[in-house]
Formats: C-alpha cells, structure tokens, sequence
C-alpha cells in the first residue's frame, strides 16, 4: 500500500472511531426524563412518554393497589409498615436525644432550655 493510501485509510479509521465514541457517549448520557422535566413537560412514567399538556398522575397511587395488582404480598406490606414505624421511633429517639443534649448545652451556658413534652 502506498503512503497516500495508508494515511487516507489512517484518516477514515480514526474519524469512524471518533465518531463511534460520540454516538456511544451521547447513548450513555442520554435520559428523556431529565430531557423532558428540563424543557418543561411532565413525564409519565406508567406510559413512558413526555406530555406538555398534562400534569404526570400515577396509575398506581398507593402499596395497597400493589397488593391488588399483584405485585406486592400482604406480607411485603406488612414489613413495609413495620420498616416505616421503625423509622418513625428511631428518628423520635434522635430527636428527643438531641434536644437533651441541647438542654445540657443551655444548662453549661447558665441558661434552661424548654421543652414541652406529652
């Protein structure tokens, strides 16, 4: 192969290769939820379509209609609750354990803090 020939086939590789990696790094970042929320639509994702006329309303409103459809078991929903009133009482815990280490804070400073309580 002559130079010229080696430089042109050279040339058509690397522009290829370049233009792959363009179309790979465009697919890669591509998300038509980001897309759609920043131009101003409303993504419905049940349908997974962008709308400009409608609010997005979910088809699946709450874990019990899960349950009806299917998808989620009793038991599953039961855990779900129990998680939910575990996370409830540990963020109870931290709150109260903060504002008694605020008191203590306020009572080193001279002063009392107040706190109702139940």
């Amino acid at each position: 192969m002559s130079k010229p020939t080696r430089l042109l086939v050279l040339g058509l590789v690397a522009a290829l290769l370049t233009a792959a990696a363009v179309w790979g790094a465009t697919r890669l970042f591509y998300d038509p939820v980001d897309d759609c929320l920043d131009a101003g639509g409303s993504w419905h994702y049940d349908v997974e379509e962008c709308s400009f006329t409608e609010s997005y309303r979910s088809a699946s409103a709450s874990l019990d209609e899960f349950v009806v459809r299917g998808r989620l078991a009793p038991e599953d929903l039961q855990r779900i609750a129990e998680f939910r009133e575990a996370v409830k009482a540990h963020e109870a815990r931290e709150a109260e354990e903060g504002m008694k280490a605020k008191s203590a804070e306020y009572e080193a400073m001279g002063r009392k803090l107040y706190v109702e309580t139940d």
